[in-house]
């Protein structure tokens, strides 16, 4: 599983790349509604943005960290 999360030109590596100038906020909403089918709760957005920045000097890490934490989550698991 980290070697897709990790791969060249997967999710993680396509938001934190140079080509998608989006501010993070609308890429981490987009990671979201694909995991869940809706929006992150503030809470959600804060914790995911807070990430982002803590690892700002390699945002394709916290794009995959971010990626990991939702796939394992039972809200995942039981989307459909």
């Amino acid at each position: 599983m980290q070697g897709k999360l990790s791969r060249a030109n997967g999710r993680a590596d396509t938001l934190a790349g140079a080509k998608d100038t989006r501010p993070d906020a609308d890429k981490v909403r987009e990671l979201f509604l694909w995991a869940f089918a809706r929006k992150p709760t503030d809470a959600d957005m804060k914790a995911a943005i807070d990430h982002i920045e803590k690892h700002k000097a390699n945002k394709k890490v916290a794009y995959e960290n971010i990626l990991w934490a939702l796939i394992n989550t039972k809200e995942f698991i039981f989307t459909q």
